[in-house]
């Protein structure tokens, strides 16, 4: 399988972030505030099965 681009990974994560907010993106990846704000930054790289469950939320939220 082909691996996401992390500009495409960063871009979802800031459409998640303005959708839904910071704590609940955190909330749903499971993840600390913190490595949220880092992968925001482009410090580090969010594991594609991460980033799966994010765009699953947000299409659910675009569609309500």
């Amino acid at each position: 399988m082909r691996r996401m681009p992390k500009a495409t990974k960063q871009r979802l994560l800031r459409e998640g972030v303005k959708l839904l907010g910071r704590e609940e993106v955190a909330r749903q990846l499971r993840v600390p505030l913190t490595r949220l704000n880092a992968w925001l930054r482009g410090r580090g790289s969010m594991p594609d099965r991460k980033i799966a469950s994010l765009a699953d939320r947000v299409l659910e939220k675009l569609s309500e």
